[in-house]
C-alpha cells in the first residue's frame, strides 16, 4: 500500500512541471546581460571569452555583499583573504585564484589576478560597495590584451551604476544573527536637467562574530568585521556627442581578532599510550609549564565541540594593551623601525582606510569614432596585529622575566604580540580610439599606463624577549607602459575573425 502512495505522488510530481512550462513557455525569456570585457559594450553570449556576469538583479536576489558572495557563485573562481604573515584569518590582503592557477605571491603588486573598477585596475583588490554596482564580470583566463599587468590568471570588473534621471532614494536594512547588520541609504537625481546627475550613497556593515574572546575584558568578539563607506557616482554630459563619468569611493574597515584560537595550555597535558589512548602527565614533572614543547602538547581526552570550546571558555586570545604594549607596539623604541603613524591601529586587531576614484571620458568625434580617457588612482593604508600564540597565555610564565625593575621591557606572562602595516597607492591613464561597431571591420586601439608604489615598512611586536624586529615589508613599485589594439572583421553573420595584442614594458624594482 505503501508502495501505491508513492507511485501516485511520483505522478503528480512529474505532472506539474509539464503542465506548467506548457502553460506558460511562451512567457518567458532570457534576460540579455550586456558586458565590457573587451572595452565595448556587448551581448555576454557573443563573446568569445570565458565570463561570469552578474547584472544588479542577480546582486540583489542572490544577497551579495563582499567577494565571498561573488566566489560562492561562480566556478573556477576563488577568494582568500588570508595571505597575511603566520596564516593569520583576518583582512589584511585579497587574493584572486582562477581556475586554479595564482602566482608564488599572489597578492598586491605581485599578483596573478586583478580587480578592476569601471575597467581601471585596483592594486590590492580592494572592492566597492557591492550596493552601488551596476554589474559584476568575472573573466576567468589571461585577460592581458585588454586589462594589462597582473591579469595573468583572470580579472574581476565591477561595474559602477550611473545616477539616475529621475529623484529618488533608496534606504536598506538588514539585521542577522550575531549582532551582524547591513544599514545603507542612497539619493540620486538630476543636479542640472539633461546635463549633470549625481547619487550619493553611505553604507555600514557589520559582520557579528560567534565566539567571545573571554580574555578580553570588554568581551570582544573574534571575526567581528565592521565597514563604513561613503560614496559618489556623477555624470556630466555638456554636449550630445561628451560623456563625462565619475566615481569616488572611500571607506574603512575596523576588525576585531582574527577568528582563530587554540586550546589553552592546561587542557593539553596529555601524552598517548601504546594502545593510542592519552595519559594525563598528572603532576607534571618539576620545572615543566602546562603548554610548553615538554608537555608534548597533546590534548588529554574527548576533544571539546564547538559549543563546549563556549562554555569551558577555551576560546581567548591575547590582546590586551597595557601600558608597556602600548610603548613597545605603538611607540617603538628603534629609530631605524620604518613605521608608519603607529597610533593608526587604535584599538583594533585590523584597521584599514582606503580611497578609490576613476574619471572615464568618451566623446564620439563624428561617424561613429569614440575616443576614450580614463585616469584613476587609488590609496590603501592599512594595519594588523596578531596573538602568535592564538590563545590566552598569562597562564604560561615568562622564563625570561625577573622583575619590572630588572626586565622591564618584558612581560612575566608569555606574550608574542605582532604589528605589521602596509601602505600603497597606484594611479594609471588609459587612451583609447575605437571605430564603428556597426561596420564589418571595426577596430580598438589604445595606450596605457600603471604606477603602483608601496613604501615598505616593519613586522615588529613584543616577543618574550621584549621588543622585537621580526620582518621587513620590502618596498616596491611598477612602472607598466602599454600600447594595445584589437581588429574584427565579419566574414559572415556567423563566422568573425578576430586578432587582439597587446605590448607592454613592465619595470618593477624593490
Amino acid at each position: 500500500m505503501r508502495n501505491k502512495y508513492l507511485l501516485a505522488g511520483a505522478a503528480v510530481i512529474a505532472l506539474v512541471p509539464e503542465a506548467w512550462y506548457a502553460a506558460s513557455a511562451q512567457d518567458i525569456r532570457l534576460e540579455e546581460i550586456v558586458v565590457t570585457a573587451r572595452k565595448r559594450e556587448e551581448n555576454l553570449m557573443e563573446v568569445p571569452l570565458a565570463i561570469t556576469a552578474f547584472s544588479a538583479v542577480d546582486i540583489q536576489s542572490r544577497n551579495m555583499k563582499e567577494l565571498n558572495d561573488i566566489s560562492a557563485f561562480t566556478p573556477s573562481f576563488n577568494f582568500v583573504n588570508q595571505q597575511g604573515g603566520s596564516g593569520r584569518n583576518d583582512r589584511s590582503s585579497n587574493a584572486l585564484t582562477f581556475r586554479g592557477l595564482y602566482l608564488g605571491n599572489n597578492v598586491g603588486l605581485s599578483a596573478g589576478g586583478q580587480l578592476f573598477i569601471d575597467g581601471a585596475p585596483v592594486i590590492g583588490a580592494q572592492t566597492p560597495s557591492i550596493s552601488d554596482v551596476e554589474r559584476i564580470e568575472v573573466l576567468k583566463g589571461p585577460q592581458s590584451a585588454y586589462f594589462g599587468r597582473s591579469t595573468f590568471v583572470g580579472a574581476i570588473n565591477f561595474v559602477m551604476r550611473e545616477p539616475s534621471d529621475e529623484f529618488k532614494g533608496r534606504i536598506g536594512a538588514e539585521y542577522s544573527r550575531f549582532g551582524s547588520n547591513d544599514l545603507s541609504l542612497s539619493l540620486e537625481g538630476p543636479i542640472v536637467e539633461d546635463k549633470f546627475k549625481a547619487r550619493i550613497s553611505a553604507r555600514h556593515f557589520h559582520e557579528g562574530g560567534q565566539y567571545t574572546n573571554f580574555a578580553d575584558p570588554q568581551g570582544k568578539k573574534f571575526g567581528e568585521r565592521t565597514t563604513n563607506s561613503l560614496s559618489s557616482s556623477m555624470v556630466f554630459t555638456p554636449t550630445d556627442n561628451l560623456k563625462i563619468k565619475a566615481f569616488v569611493n572611500y571607506f574603512e574597515n575596523a576588525d576585531g581578532p582574527p577568528a582563530q584560537a587554540a586550546l589553552k595550555g592546561e587542557y593539553r597535558i596529555g601524552i598517548p599510550d601504546r594502545q593510542g589512548n592519552c595519559r594525563p602527565l598528572t603532576p607534571l614533572p618539576a620545572g615543566i609549564t602546562p603548554g610548553s614543547s615538554a608537555s608534548r602538547g597533546y590534548y588529554c581526552g574527548t576533544l571539546p565541540s564547538a559549543g563546549d570550546l563556549k562554555k569551558q571558555n577555551l576560546i581567548s586570545g591575547d590582546y590586551q594593551i597595557n601600558a608597556l604594549l602600548r610603548q613597545t607596539l605603538f611607540n617603538p623604541p628603534n629609530p631605524l623601525w620604518a613605521t608608519f603613524d603607529p597610533l593608526f591601529i587604535e584599538d583594533n586587531a585590523h584597521r584599514r582606510k582606503a580611497y578609490q576614484g576613476d574619471l572615464r571620458i568618451d566623446y564620439d568625434t563624428g561617424g561613429g569614432y569614440t575616443f576614450s580617457a580614463l585616469s584613476a588612482y587609488h590609496y590603501d593604508k592599512s594595519s594588523n596585529m596578531i596573538d602568535l600564540n592564538y590563545r590566552d597565555a598569562h597562564d604560561i610564565p615568562n622564563p625570561l622575566y625577573v622583575s619590572e625593575a630588572a626586565t622591564p621591557t618584558r612581560l612575566p606572562w608569555r606574550n608574542l604580540l605582532l604589528l605589521s602595516q602596509a601602505r600603497s597607492k597606484d594611479w594609471s591613464q588609459e587612451l583609447r580610439l575605437t571605430s564603428p561597431q556597426d561596420q564589418d571591420l571595426r577596430w580598438t586601439f589604445g595606450f596605457n599606463y600603471l604606477y603602483a608604489h608601496s613604501p615598505g615598512g616593519t613586522v615588529y611586536g613584543n616577543l618574550i624577549l621584549g621588543p622585537f624586529f621580526t620582518a621587513a615589508i620590502t618596498k616596491q613599485w611598477a612602472r607598466t607602459p602599454s600600447v594595445f589594439g584589437a581588429v574584427y572583421y565579419d566574414f559572415t553573420e556567423d563566422l568573425t575573425l578576430s586578432a587582439e595584442a597587446r605590448y607592454q614594458w613592465d619595470k618593477i624594482s624593490q
